[in-house]
């Protein structure tokens, strides 16, 4: 696909037949289908395209905002269909009921405030954690939700003596002897898959890492970059983990292409062995 009309090409691990605006796309009719292509949506590609349809051009200033997005789609698309959870009423179900309430207000947004992301965070890692050894759920019944629930508040109790927890206490980014709260959920376009650390606390493993943004002006390039730990493997080096608190605001610094401003402004010249 060579610029569509649309003006855009996207991928987020989804099907190349749906990359771009619905008129657009190439047809999948059109190929092999034994090469096995990806042909289904996920909650990353359904979220950008609700973001892209809200502007005829994208600035700058619009990409950003679309790549930093930590919002679920209106409609989920997970291989399991879990809308079922969304649909539970607290009346009935008095063991769980601050869950679904919780769950109910929740705004679908994995920022490190939210306390219903956690909530779900920990139901998603669950059902993973069952599809793995075999379940094959391809929707939450009624009564899996409320056991997942009730799941959910034995893990909250049990390591954190409440459910009342913010995504920000139960997900950390860690790097040595450090950790902070970190933003993200698998498959937000901002995503992160965390896997256990410790006292009940996930740590961030995959999604959101190096990240690179390159502007092209009459001036030149632009370019601005992050790294979710530091420029260093070295743990006593300053640069070790200096990058953490940048990444996790969703900031970035800008790349130095000046070669006299960089050697004026070095803290050290020094040749490579």
């Amino acid at each position: 696909m060579l610029n569509p009309p649309s003006g855009y090409v996207f991928n987020s691990n989804h099907s190349p037949f749906l990359a771009t605006a619905a008129g657009d796309n190439i047809r999948k009719e059109d190929y092999d289908p034994t090469m096995g292509y990806e042909t289904n949506e996920n909650n990353r590609s359904k979220r950008f395209i609700e973001l892209v349809a809200q502007n005829d051009k994208i600035s700058y200033e619009d990409f950003q905002r679309i790549k930093y997005d930590l919002q679920l789609p209106s409609q989920l698309a997970y291989k399991t269909n879990c809308d079922t959870l969304f649909m539970l009423k607290a009346d009935g179900n008095s063991d769980v009921a601050s869950l679904i309430i919780e769950l109910n207000q929740w705004n679908r947004q994995a920022t490190i405030e939210s306390k219903g992301v956690t909530i779900f965070g920990i139901i998603y890692y669950q059902v993973q954690k069952e599809r793995s050894h075999g379940a094959n759920y391809k929707s939450l019944s009624k009564d899996k939700c409320l056991e997942l629930l009730r799941f959910a508040k034995t893990y909250l109790l049990k390591n954190f003596k409440t459910t009342d927890v913010s995504l920000g206490q139960y997900q950390k980014l860690v790097r040595g002897t450090k950790a902070i709260p970190l933003p993200g959920l698998p498959d937000v376009i901002a995503s992160m898959l965390s896997v256990p650390y410790k006292d009940g606390q996930v740590k961030g493993d995959q999604g959101e890492s190096y990240i690179e943004l390159v502007k092209f002006t009459k001036q030149g390039p632009e370019i601005e970059t992050i790294n979710c730990y530091g420029a260093s493997n070295n743990p006593n080096d300053a640069h070790f983990s200096d990058q953490m608190e940048l990444f996790v605001h969703q900031k970035t610094k800008p790349m130095m292409l000046d070669k006299e401003k960089i050697y004026k402004e070095a803290k050290k010249i020094y040749h490579p062995k």
